[in-house]
Order: C-alpha cells, then sequence, then structure tokens
C-alpha cells in the first residue's frame, strides 16, 4: 500500500510541476517582440504575432509581411519614404494605435495588386499615396481617431470598410467594394467602383454615418458613368456637397431613410437612380429622366430649377 501511494504522490507531483510550467511557457510564447529598428522589425514580421514599438523606425525598403502580425505603434512612427509594410496573399497586418504608418509610396499596383490584408484600429493611421487591391485583399479601418489617409486613390478589386466613428480621406475611392458605417466618415473626391474592378456593393449606412467633399470647390461625386457596382445610402447616413449622384453602368443608386446634400455647383441627379423611405434631397439641380423618385422621399430643388 505505501509503494502505490508513493508511486501516486510521485505521479501527481511531476504533473503539478508541469502544470506549474505551461503558463510561464506560454507568456514567453506569446509575449510581443519589442523593435526599435528596421532590422528588428523586419525580423518580427517574418515570424509574425505581437510586435511593440520601442521608437520610430525609418524604412529604407519594402518589408515584406510573411506572417499574421499585430504591430502595436505605442504612439510610435513607422516612416517609410516611398516604402511600405507589404503583408502577402492571405495574410492580416494589423496596426494598432495611438500611433501612424507613413509612406509617400503605393501599396500595391495595377500590375502587382496588393493579395495580403490590413486593419488599422485603436487610433492608429495609415497614410500612403494610393492602395491597389487584389479581390483577396482589403483595408479595414475601425474605432474612433483610426484613419486611413490615402493621397490619389484606392483601386482594384477588393474592398474597403470604415466603420465605428473611424474616417477615411483622400482623392478618388473605386474598388469593388466599400462600406462606410457605424458612425465612419469620409472626406473624398469621388466613390465609385472602376469599369476594370469585379462587381461589388458601395454602402453608406447608419446614424452619423458622413460623406463630404474633400475639396469644397469640386463637392463630392457619387457614382460616376463607369461604375459597376450598386450603391445603397441608407439608415440614416448623410451626404454633403454632392456634386453629382448616379447609378452608372447597367446598376442602381438606392436612397432610403437618408439625406443628400446638393453641392451649389451641381447636385444633378442620373443614372437608374431609385430613392424611397423618408429621404431628403435637397440643393438639387436637375432630375434626369431615367431616375426614378418614388416612396416618401422629398425633394427641393434650387431657386430657379
Amino acid at each position: 500500500m505505501n509503494r502505490t501511494r508513493k508511486r501516486v504522490m510521485s505521479i501527481l507531483l511531476v504533473l503539478f510541476m508541469l502544470i506549474g510550467s505551461v503558463p510561464g511557457m506560454a507568456l514567453n510564447a506569446y509575449a510581443a517582440a519589442s523593435v526599435s529598428d528596421e532590422a528588428g522589425l523586419t525580423a518580427a514580421l517574418a515570424s509574425g504575432g505581437e510586435i511593440e514599438l520601442a521608437g520610430d523606425i525609418t524604412l529604407t525598403a519594402n518589408i515584406n509581411v510573411t506572417a499574421d502580425s499585430v504591430i502595436d505603434l505605442n504612439d510610435h512612427t513607422i516612416a517609410g519614404a516611398s516604402y511600405n509594410l507589404v503583408p502577402a496573399a492571405g495574410i492580416l497586418l494589423t496596426l494598432k494605435g495611438p500611433g501612424s504608418v507613413e509612406s509617400t509610396g503605393s501599396l500595391g499596383a495595377s500590375w502587382s495588386a496588393l493579395k495580403g490584408r490590413v486593419s488599422v484600429t485603436e487610433g492608429a493611421v495609415l497614410s500612403v499615396y494610393s492602395m491597389y487591391l487584389d479581390k483577396v485583399g482589403g483595408v479595414t479601418v475601425t474605432g474612433e481617431g483610426s484613419r486611413l489617409v490615402f493621397t490619389y486613390s484606392v483601386s482594384g478589386s477588393g474592398s474597403v470598410k470604415i466603420s465605428e466613428k473611424a474616417s477615411v480621406e483622400g482623392q478618388t475611392m473605386n474598388p469593388s467594394t466599400v462600406e462606410i458605417s457605424g458612425g465612419a466618415t469620409a472626406n473624398l473626391k469621388e466613390l465609385y467602383t472602376d469599369r476594370y474592378a469585379d462587381v461589388g456593393t458601395i454602402t453608406i449606412t447608419g446614424e452619423g454615418t458622413t460623406v463630404n467633399a474633400q475639396d469644397a470647390y469640386y463637392g463630392v461625386k457619387i457614382g460616376n458613368s463607369s461604375n459597376r457596382s450598386p450603391i445603397t445610402i441608407k439608415d440614416g447616413a448623410v451626404i454633403n456637397d454632392a456634386s453629382y449622384l448616379t447609378a452608372g453602368y447597367s446598376t442602381t443608386l438606392t436612397i432610403t431613410d437618408a439625406t443628400v446634400h446638393g453641392y451649389t455647383r451641381g447636385a444633378g441627379i442620373d443614372g437608374t437612380t431609385f430613392v424611397n423611405g423618408a429621404s431628403k434631397l435637397d440643393n438639387i439641380s436637375s432630375i434626369q429622366s431615367n431616375a426614378t423618385i418614388g416612396g416618401t422621399a422629398s425633394v427641393t430643388f434650387r431657386d430657379g430649377n
């Protein structure tokens, strides 16, 4: 009996020792890698996992991200000049703020579309010249203070989602799929799907969600003659300074329970347009014969129209 009891106690002791070692092992395995220079960041992004910046970093080349990675910017900046962090196909790169990743270069191009995904969250800022997204690529911006800033365009057959009071600012946003929701703000010159991109959807929805003109002189165009994706503006969303509203190429524009404020110099409604619900359109210059106003929508024209 004593021999059996000793054997059981020995086994239990070994088990307790193993269990006690697991938390330490787990902490070591998942502790964030602290980096403060380009070499350290390159190595960390090759391995993936949690990464925390310990200082500002200047890139001298693109860094290919080959494993899912989360960068806690920790109130620091990754400045790339014309260089970027480039997630590979199927890879998710998450940027956590506060802090910024800034580049004057393009993330993806028509001959080399971005096939990875980028998530900008918790007050992070991603600033690039342009983005060209493959159909499996995309960018998501969530949370108050989180921002996507681009100089020229975000295009291609991928997707862009701006939500939860995040914001986006740039000239032309024309990928296949766009969702602006949850009180997000977009300051743009144009929003549509390019004729060479896959058909997706463009949705602007939710109370507090606002699309404004990036340039007060030109207003903001929603859709154009080559647009390919259905456009929906609904559920309390507001468009300010709209210089043009059109469904475009063989598709539809639906406005339901939303408000569109026309731009002083434009705001013609064209295309296969259907306005429904308790929507309000004001300062409108003209409605083309192929536009349909339905439901309980109200339209107010500018003086003299």
